[in-house]
């Protein structure tokens, strides 16, 4: 194994800086570790200048390359045509989105706002000529490993070049989530299943175009190694960098949610939790708070308050780690794959948590012991009540939590693990 100095090119759809949410994290971390062992440079769209002048200010060292929708537009190497098709469908994708947030959260709707958003992101997506020549400008500038992040990349395979070691990160598999959404219906035509089926098919043809497959989880590469050589596939978990561990405080019952209504599992998480577990939970519990941490519509944010005052929407929260201290978290999530970066967030600080088996897939946390996991309303919302009042428990969880994650998910270790793959898919480079 050859451990060069190599010319890594990172491709990210958005400035993994502030570090407001989990991806920005799992980017952010890994960058910040490599950038002192390799030559790293990132490309990514154009987005608040305040947050890429920062960002370059904390990675002086790293070569930056921006794409702005301008440039696009001048250099252009496919039709006119190819653009209006574009523009037509963004304007069609922005027009149905307005009608899923419309049906947020009125329960009896579920069915008709998970079709139109399940149906939505069945559709192919038009590529961004300009966006993809800017890629394959920057790709041809001899690196030795490519690497592109999240599932809006994923067809970014057909613009590298064939002499750099092409790498994907599977931060979550597509066709899951999507499936999970499907199964959701109450009556899938067979439309339905065809375009799912061949958003699958798709998915899995563009990811043979890769050299290497990094997934978060040991669960995903088990799935995706049905259909893609195992030995293109390496486990490398998301890393939360800690500079210490914030100590366990007796929690209240006060209950936090991190994340973003962008992300649809998110979403549809806070839906399920409103409409079917809070009912238990004011059945049970007289006096309560939940806080939704992450970015939300205004619509949604007062729709949720107007029927459930117990509820407060904190937006960004600058140190994330001292909010959740003393206060549970919980995790409703029904759909999706990957690794819940909110999970290691509340163990580092020292924040109990209550999650479904999915919310937890893929994590070595196991029920009674460092977690509490519920997958029915009536389960979820007692055992809120239950670990409210149970401080013995709630320390245990906490304590056994920290003592998993620092065994299997230690930030150093992590990081060495993936570094140590870099040298192995460059290992015929010299």
């Amino acid at each position: 194994m050859q451990n060069f100095v190599k010319k890594i090119l990172f491709i990210s759809p958005f400035i993994p800086y502030p570090l407001n949410s989990g991806g920005n994290q799992a980017v952010f971390s890994m960058i910040d570790y490599l950038r002192k062992i390799h030559s790293v440079s990132i490309l990514i769209r154009a987005g608040h200048q305040k947050d890429i002048d920062a960002l370059k200010r904390v990675w002086p060292d790293v070569g930056f390359f921006i794409y702005s929708k301008k440039e696009g537009k001048r250099k252009s190497w496919l039709p006119l045509r190819a653009h209006v098709l574009h523009c037509l469908s963004s304007s069609f994708t922005r027009k149905y989105n307005r009608i899923f947030f419309k049906y947020w959260p009125s329960r009896p709707n579920v069915d008709k706002m998970l079709r139109i958003r399940t149906l939505i992101n069945l559709r192919p997506s038009e590529l961004d000529p300009g966006y993809c020549e800017f890629v394959h400008n920057v790709a041809e500038s001899g690196f030795d490993i490519i690497q592109t992040e999240f599932r809006e990349l994923l067809d970014m395979c057909y613009f590298l070049p064939e002499n750099a070691v092409k790498v994907y990160v599977q931060h979550e598999i597509d066709y899951i989530r999507r499936g999970n959404e499907l199964a959701m219906l109450q009556s899938p035509t067979l439309m339905d299943i065809a375009r799912y089926q061949q958003a699958k098919d798709k998915e899995i043809s563009m990811l043979s175009r890769y050299d290497y497959i990094i997934t978060l989880t040991a669960t995903d590469k088990n799935i995706l190694s049905k259909y893609i050589p195992e030995e293109k596939i390496y486990v490398s978990p998301a890393v939360i960098k800690m500079d210490r561990l914030v100590p366990f405080k007796t929690c209240t019952p006060e209950f936090v949610f991190v994340g973003g209504s962008d992300h649809f599992p998110n979403y549809d998480g806070v839906n399920w939790f409103c409409e079917c577990i809070l009912p238990v939970l004011k059945e049970n519990l007289s006096d309560f708070k939940i806080y939704i941490i992450g970015n939300w519509s205004r619509k949604a944010k007062r729709t949720i308050h107007k029927h459930n005052k117990e509820v407060e929407f904190m937006g960004f929260v600058e140190d994330l780690h001292t909010f959740l201290n003393g206060k549970i978290t919980i995790v409703p999530i029904r759909i999706g794959s990957g690794m819940r970066m909110k999970i290691l967030d509340a163990v580092w600080s020292s924040s109990p948590f209550i999650t479904t088996s999915k919310g937890v897939e893929g994590q070595d946390f196991t029920n009674g012991i460092d977690c509490i996991i519920a997958d029915s309303p009536q389960e979820f919302g007692k055992a809120m009540v239950m670990l409210s009042s149970d401080t013995v428990l709630q320390k245990s969880l906490s304590e056994n939590a920290v003592i998993k994650v620092r065994k299997y998910y230690n930030p150093e270790a992590m990081m060495k693990i993936r570094a140590d793959f870099y040298d192995k898919f460059t290992a015929n480079i010299m």
